[in-house]
């Protein structure tokens, strides 16, 4: 008997915990809640927060190999490049830009570039009347600053090329280029006459060299009846342009202080 009430006792205990258990779970919510205040701290956006105006009045060349940092009063990069179409070349070849140089002490240069194409466009090199103050000869009227420089180191390099060209396409265009340099001069008679003939031995075996034949643009210039031709007469006027800056610097350096008829030409 007191057994079966012992046991009846565990029993009763046994099920008040169970239903306190049931009643009272062991995660229970904090009662303490965060009440949301008056004026709640936001957090800014990053754009807010984190604005860099350290260059808002710079800007960077877009040219990878330049990557200058310019004022936004800049149109375009000055350093690389062109002063008249205001765009780069990724892979840029000098001997296809003209620049600014100092060659008079008397006038400074602003040392900007050109394409020579883009120059040649405009009128502002090779053999261009303009007006009755200035005639070009041979020369280059910076399309900047408006000095005048010479231009038969240019002109010689496209020969220079022209000379060692593998392409039929580089051969030709080296040679019409340098023959738009000099066409209609009185002042380099002598050395675009080689040209000239170089053009015209070109001509009859590819077509004018102001379009692109087929054969020009896939052409192997030892493939060419005429290559040899063009080639001596390349090398033939190379020779005589030097002759002829020689002669130039010669005369320049006897009459310096008096005349500056000979500035132009290098």
């Amino acid at each position: 008997m007191a057994e079966a009430s012992i046991r009846m006792n565990k029993k009763l205990l046994k099920n008040q915990d169970l239903k306190k258990a049931s009643t009272s779970p062991k995660c229970q919510p904090s009662r303490k809640q965060n009440r949301k205040g008056e004026n709640p701290v936001r957090i800014p956006p990053v754009s807010e927060s984190c604005t860099d105006t350290k260059f808002s009045d710079t800007w960077i060349c877009k040219n990878s190999a330049c990557r200058a940092v310019l004022s936004v009063a800049d149109t375009f990069c000055k350093r690389c490049s062109c002063c008249i179409c205001h765009l780069f070349d990724d892979n840029k070849d000098p001997s296809l830009w003209l620049e600014c140089t100092s060659d008079s002490p008397n006038w400074e240069s602003c040392g900007l570039s050109c394409h020579i194409e883009c120059a040649l466009q405009q009128g502002k090199v090779g053999v261009v009347n303009l007006g009755q103050l200035m005639q070009l000869d041979g020369s280059y009227c910076c399309a900047s600053c408006g000095k005048v420089s010479g231009i038969l180191g240019y002109w010689k390099k496209q020969l220079t090329i022209a000379k060692d060209a593998r392409r039929v396409d580089c051969l030709c265009y080296r040679i019409y280029l340098s023959f738009r340099l000099f066409d209609g001069t009185s002042r380099f008679q002598e050395l675009h006459e080689f040209v000239r003939e170089a053009k015209t031995k070109l001509e009859t075996e590819v077509g004018p060299l102001s379009g692109v034949s087929a054969q020009m643009a896939r052409g192997i210039v030892s493939r060419l009846a005429v290559a040899g031709e063009v080639q001596a007469l390349c090398s033939a006027v190379i020779e005589k342009a030097d002759e002829f800056s020689a002669a130039v610097s010669s005369t320049s350096l006897k009459t310096k202080g008096t005349s500056n008829s000979f500035l132009f030409l290098c």
